[in-house]
C-alpha cells in the first residue's frame, strides 16, 4: 500500500506556493518515509525553477486552474503592519481524492513545516479519515474563537490545514460530499450562517462532515490526526529557520506593531504569514 503526502501549490502574483511546497518536500522527505506529490497550476516552473531540490518531489500534478476554479481575492498579512489583497486560488481541496497517487493520503498546505515523523502514525493507525478541530498557538495565551465553530451559532469547526485519508467507499462519499457543499456553497453558506462570502475549505469539510453525521454532533467521527499541530497567524512573523527549530515575533495584541519572541523546535507548525515564510526559505537556501 504506498503512503505519500499531497500538496497544492497555485501560485498568485506575489507568494510562492511552489516554493513553500518543494521546501515542505524536503522536510517530508527528511522526517517521514513517505513519497510527496505536487499539484499545480504552474508544473513547468515547479521542474524548471527548483532542480536542486526537486528529488524530494516523486509526483508532479498538474491541474487547469483557470478551467475548474473560481477566482477569490483575500487580504494577506505581513505582521501587523502590512497587508495586501491578492488572489487566492484556493478551492481544489475537494479534488484530493480524485488527484492523490497514493493508496494513504496526508494532505496539507503548503505553509506547515513538518518538524518531526509523528505523522507518519497515521499510516499505521485503523479509522480511514483524519482531521483536526483545534490548533495549538504558538502564542499559548491567544485564544481564537473563530476556531471552534464555522459561525456563532453553527456547527463545529474542522482544520483543513491538516487531513488524513485512506480510499475506501466512506472516504470516497465524504470527497463527494465536499464537492458537492462546493458547487453549491452560497445555498450551504446561508443555511450554516457563515457571514464571510469567500469559499474556505475548513467550512466546506466541516459542512460536510456535518452531513454525513446525519445533520448532527457525532464524538466519535472523525477522528484526530496522530500529532496536535501548532500555529501562528499572518500577524505573526516566522523570523529564522534552523534545522527543526523555529524562532517567531509574535504580535502583541494589545500593542500592535509590537512582538514577543518565541522558538519552538521539533514540532510541526502552520505558518499562516507566508510572506516571512518565503523570506526565510531563500535565506535556508542561500
Amino acid at each position: 500500500m504506498s503512503n505519500g503526502v499531497l500538496l497544492f501549490a497555485n501560485n498568485n502574483d506575489q507568494i510562492d506556493y511552489v516554493k513553500q511546497s518543494v521546501f515542505l518536500a524536503t522536510q517530508i522527505k527528511r522526517h517521514m518515509n513517505c513519497g510527496v506529490a505536487i499539484a499545480t497550476d504552474s508544473p513547468d516552473y515547479l521542474k524548471d525553477g527548483f532542480t536542486k531540490h526537486n528529488s524530494a518531489v516523486d509526483h508532479i500534478i498538474p491541474i487547469d486552474w483557470h478551467v475548474t476554479q473560481t477566482t477569490q481575492y483575500k487580504r494577506f498579512r505581513d505582521g501587523t503592519k502590512a497587508e495586501k489583497s491578492l488572489m487566492w486560488k484556493n478551492t481544489n481541496r475537494s479534488s484530493a481524492y480524485e488527484l492523490t497517487p497514493f493508496d494513504q493520503t496526508i494532505v496539507l498546505d503548503t505553509d506547515v513545516m513538518i518538524n518531526n515523523a509523528k505523522l507518519q502514525d497515521c499510516f499505521q493507525q485503523p479509522h480511514d479519515f483524519l482531521i483536526d478541530r483545534h490548533p495549538v498557538d504558538v502564542h499559548l495565551t491567544r485564544y481564537d474563537p473563530t476556531f471552534d465553530r464555522i459561525s456563532d451559532k453553527s456547527v463545529q469547526f474542522f482544520w483543513a490545514t491538516a487531513f488524513f485519508f485512506r480510499k475506501t467507499n466512506l472516504t470516497k462519499m465524504l470527497f463527494e460530499t465536499i464537492g458537492h457543499v462546493k458547487e453549491n456553497y452560497n445555498f450551504y453558506r446561508m443555511m450554516y450562517q457563515i457571514q464571510p462570502t469567500k469559499l474556505r475549505n475548513d467550512f466546506v469539510f466541516s459542512i460536510a462532515i456535518h452531513i454525513l453525521n446525519g445533520f448532527q454532533t457525532n464524538p466519535d467521527w472523525p477522528h484526530s490526526m496522530p500529532a496536535r499541530m501548532f500555529m501562528t497567524t499572518d500577524k505573526d512573523i516566522l523570523h529564522k529557520i534552523k534545522d527543526d527549530k523555529m524562532t517567531f515575533l509574535l504580535d502583541k495584541e494589545t500593542h500592535p506593531g509590537q512582538y514577543t519572541v518565541n522558538s519552538v523546535k521539533g514540532v510541526n507548525v502552520h505558518c499562516m504569514n507566508k510572506f516571512s515564510l518565503g523570506r526565510c526559505i531563500d535565506e535556508v537556501w542561500s
